[in-house]
Order: C-alpha cells, then sequence, then structure tokens
C-alpha cells in the first residue's frame, strides 16, 4: 500500500519525512518485529532504528498483557502498520493506556501533548465522559490546537446511541478531527475503480445453501449529529442547515469531517503476533505466532487518515496542523478532497468468511450499500451524498491535497 494508492496522490516524494504520530492503543512487546515482517511481505521500507518509540503506560501504572488484552494490541498493530504503510518515513509513537485506578484515556493526550514530538494523535477508541469530564478533554484537545497536536478520532463503526446517533461522543468534539469511512475498490494495478460510503448490508446462506438471506447491518461508518452542540464555526458555508440539522431539530455539530477507506471487505492486510489471538484467545500468548488478516473499520480509515496528514505537513514544509479542521473545511471545494457519493447501478458485492464463534467461519454476501441497512424503528443512519454527508464528510483527499497546501 502507498500514498498514491489509498490517497489518490501522485507525489511520490512524499514520505511523512520529519513528522511524529502517535497512536493510542497497547502494543504487544512483538510489534516492531510485526511491522517489520508486515512490511516485507506488503512491500514497504522496514522500520529504521528508532523510528517506532513504544511507551507501555502514560503513568508507569503496569502494562496490560496479551491474554487480557490482544483485542486491543490487534488494534494498535492495525493502527501502526497504517500509519507506516502510508507515511513511511514517519516517526511513530505507540502510546498505551492507564491501568491506575483513576486512569484514563486523558492521561495518555496529557502525556502525548506534553512529553512527545508527536503533532498527530490518532485515536481508533470510542468513549464517553460526563460533562465535567469532558471539559478537561476539551482544555487538552484546545492546548494541543495552540502547541500544534492534532486529535483524530475514529467516527465509529455503525453503532448508535439512544437518540439515534451513529457518531462515537469524542469524535463530535468541537476540537477535533473525526474520520468516518469508505468502501474502495482498487484494480489489479493500483488504480482506484470505485468508491462509495461505507454502508453494507451482510446477507447469510439459506439453511439448504441455495439462496442468500435479506441484508441485515453489514457494517459502516459512524456518523451524525450531535444534540444540543452548535454547528461550529469552520463548518459555516460547507455544512447546510440540512444536512446539520439533527434529531433534536436544531443546526448541531456534525460528522464525521473526512474519511478513508474502512470497509473490512475493501480493507488493509494485518500482520502481527496478536492477530493469532483473535482465533485461539485462550491459549497460551508465548506460543503465538505472526498471523495475517484482512482487516477494516474506522479503527482503519483514522491511522490512514492520520498518515496522509503526516505527508501534508511534510508538504507544508513541516509545519504541523494543530487542530486541522479550519485548514480541512476552507478547501472543501478547491479539488483537494473527492466527494463521496452512491454508486450507480447494482452495489458491488463479494462473498467472504466471516467469523461467527471463536473457531468458525460462515460465508456472506457483502454488498456495498452507500447507506446501511435498518429497520424502519431506527432514526435515520449515515449515508453517503453529493457535497458534505454523514458517512464521508466533505471526503477523501486526493494529490490536490498535498499540492494545494505546497501552494498556499
Amino acid at each position: 500500500m502507498t500514498a498514491a494508492t489509498s490517497a489518490g496522490s501522485p507525489d511520490r516524494t512524499a514520505t511523512g519525512a520529519g513528522q511524529t504520530v502517535a497512536v493510542v492503543t497497547p502494543a504487544m512487546d512483538t510489534l516492531e518485529q510485526d511491522v517489520n515482517t508486515w512490511s516485507t511481505r506488503v512491500g514497504t521500507r522496514t522500520l529504521r532504528p528508532g523510528q517506532l518509540n513504544v511507551v507501555p503506560t502514560p503513568d508507569g501504572s503496569p502494562a496490560v498483557t496479551p491474554a487480557d488484552a490482544f483485542s486491543v494490541m490487534v488494534e494498535n498493530t492495525l493502527d501502526v502498520e497504517a500509519v507506516h504503510g502510508m507515511a513511511p518515513d514517519a516517526d511513530i509513537m505507540s502510546l498505551g493506556l492507564s491501568t491506575a485506578d483513576d486512569g484514563s484515556i486523558l492521561d495518555s493526550l496529557t502525556y502525548a501533548v506534553d512529553h512527545t514530538h508527536a503533532s498527530i494523535v490518532s485515536l481508533s477508541l470510542s468513549f464517553g465522559n460526563l460533562p465535567g469530564q469532558q471539559a478537561a478533554y476539551d482544555e487538552v484537545y484546545q492546548e494541543g490546537a495552540l502547541r500544534g497536536v492534532g486529535f483524530y478520532y475514529a467516527s465509529g463503526d455503525g453503532g448508535h446511541d439512544a437518540t439515534g446517533n451513529f457518531l462515537t461522543p469524542q469524535a463530535g468534539d468541537d476540537w477535533v478531527t473525526a474520520v468516518g469511512g469508505t468502501s474502495l475498490g482498487i484494480g489489479p494495478d493500483g488504480s482506484r475503480e470505485w468508491e462509495t460510503g461505507w454502508g453494507d448490508g451482510a446477507s447469510a446462506l439459506s439453511p439448504d445453501g441455495t439462496s442468500w438471506e435479506q441484508p441485515q447491518n453489514g457494517g459502516g461508518s459512524g456518523g451524525g449529529w450531535m444534540a444540543g452542540q452548535p454547528r461550529p464555526w469552520y463548518q459555516q458555508g460547507v455544512v447546510s442547515d440540512r444536512e446539520a440539522t439533527g434529531e433534536d431539530g436544531k443546526v448541531d455539530r456534525t460528522g464525521p469531517d473526512v474519511a478513508m477507506d474502512a470497509d473490512a471487505a475493501t480493507g488493509m492486510l494485518v500482520g502481527g503476533t496478536p492477530l493469532y489471538g483473535l482465533t485461539s484467545p485462550t491459549s497460551d500468548p508465548s506460543t503465538w505466532q505472526y498471523t495475517e488478516r484482512r482487516i477494516g473499520g474506522t479503527s482503519l480509515s483514522t491511522p490512514l487518515f492520520a498518515g496522509v496528514q503526516a505527508l501534508a505537513q511534510q508538504a507544508r514544509g513541516g509545519e504541523p496542523f494543530g487542530f486541522a479542521n479550519p485548514t480541512l473545511y476552507r478547501l472543501a471545494d478547491t479539488g483537494a478532497f473527492r466527494d463521496v457519493t452512491p454508486l450507480p447501478g447494482a452495489a458491488p458485492a463479494t462473498v467472504e468468511q466471516r467469523q461467527v464463534s471463536a473457531d468458525g467461519f460462515a460465508p456472506y454476501l457483502v454488498q456495498m450499500f452507500g447507506q446501511i441497512p435498518s429497520t424502519p424503528f431506527v432514526p435515520t443512519t449515515p449515508e453517503a451524498g453529493p457535497g458534505f454527508d454523514t458517512e464521508t464528510g466533505i471526503g477523501v483527499p486526493t494529490g490536490d491535497y498535498l499540492s494545494l497546501l505546497r501552494t498556499g
């Protein structure tokens, strides 16, 4: 995978050199070896000495073990490889989570701002806070903006809360960049064949094996409105009143802001030792081996876009964005971003083996509809459409994104 393939960039000189990206999730102690094995197998350069820095916890509390947290270690491997594949010369910090009784993700964010050189922080995590707690997070986001540090959050993978909002709480904060997802078809020569919003239907095989059942929710990009949170200044003139009107009937903060490939059916090959735990979660981690699997989700699109931002900051002469949204929305109608819309005709489809138990798989027909199939009682789901939309925001970056940043 290269920047040219994933972001449509013709600029082969951008590599993220001089930039540091932090990904926030615990790492397995095999991370560097796994990334180098993966790099060799997919054809990108291996890590140079010192390029990857692993901080197990931000406060010195005991690190989690693979047996207890292999799933977030899979996330960590995905995040680091997505950044490295997109920006192979960028420095990467793998920053874990506090395990102290009073610890929180806020500890990791504060550490990233105060104790690292990272100017891009990628978080494929979903969590909410009480209003008082959220104020503390906002202070860190705003301090980051002042000090040249930007925070990028996954918009979510098709889940929704009791109000019908599909946008994860932190991704809807005014001071972060929310990254949604697309389904991306790439041809044998690496060219983009088609792209639409990530919203899939998944049909199980009928009991007699002769037909496919009705499609159910097969996953999709999170998106929607933050009730009671007015549309921020940087969305004015880009996000229309119609698009910004949420379930509360008011003009709200709407997300995601941007998008990258997220569909597991069109995702990225990830390789690492913790992936072995996906099929053998009760086995001894010391026996686990390097394993590869195609993975998607906005957990993929977010570090991919973080890698793009490393390329973009290099294109700006190394100048960090800090809080990127004002710049992103300013470039919305300049050709820097490709508008992602529904595909005409029949939805692209593929048959894939989906894991249905700890050691069992079953075939499913996955169709890329550009909107999650939903039952009538579910409020409006994210959907791709012309202009800004609640699946892909202002769109996906093109090669012009880097060139426009160079020319000011």
